[in-house]
């Protein structure tokens, strides 16, 4: 489960962000998009649902890397990589 100030952080990056501004806005003109309890979702390459991370937050993405490196062991970029994909996406 995500923790608010995570949620608080992504809700408030949608707002700044150019492109996913325009889909909290008008989610039914991004069909390729899912937005609940202000979240925004896609699919990912294996149609499994993920988070969707504004690109406007460096840190936040920074920070979700870092975090992912960490949860795969400290192994390689790759794997650090397909477990990113595996649960968002940017």
């Amino acid at each position: 489960m995500k923790s608010d100030s995570f949620l608080r952080t992504l809700k408030n990056g949608y707002l700044h962000d150019k492109f996913f501004k325009n889909v909290i806005e008008d989610p039914t003109k991004y069909r390729q998009f899912t937005v609940r309890d202000g979240i925004i979702y896609t699919k990912n390459l294996n149609s499994v649902e993920v988070t969707c991370v504004p690109q406007c937050n460096r840190e936040l993405i920074t920070d979700l890397v870092d975090q992912a490196h960490t949860i795969v062991g400290h192994f390689s970029t790759h794997k650090t990589s397909d477990y990113m994909r595996r649960w968002f996406w940017w």
